[in-house]
Parts: structure tokens; sequence; C-alpha cells
């Protein structure tokens, strides 16, 4: 179980250029109550992309 969760969230705009993006960044449990690392980026309004890495432990995922 996580002591701390985390979670980054930022956005990038640029009208001139029609750029609307996000990042997230989070430090999670899974079900199994191992972290994992999960980014996601995209579009602003779109569901975007997602990827997911699992760790032994919270210090490892930091």
């Amino acid at each position: 179980m996580l002591v701390q969760p985390y979670r980054l969230y930022v956005e990038r705009t640029d009208p001139e250029k029609n750029m609307a993006r996000f990042y997230v960044l989070a430090i999670e449990s899974t079900l199994f109550g191992t972290p994992c690392v999960t980014r996601c980026w995209g579009r602003i309004g779109s569901t975007g992309q997602k990827k997911v890495h699992h760790f032994e432990s919270e210090r490892d995922a930091c």
C-alpha cells in the first residue's frame, strides 16, 4: 500500500499553433497493492494514450 499518493497534471496550450496537450504522471496502487507508475498524454478533450509501469516497492517507483 502506498504511503502517499502522487499525481501531477500539466497542460500545454498555444492557440497560434493549435496546440492543446495534457500530461499526467501518477504513482498508484494496483488491485493487488503493488505500486505502479501511470503516464497519460494526449490532446485536451481526448482519452489520449496511457502507459503503466509496475514496481516491487514504492521507493522503486519514485
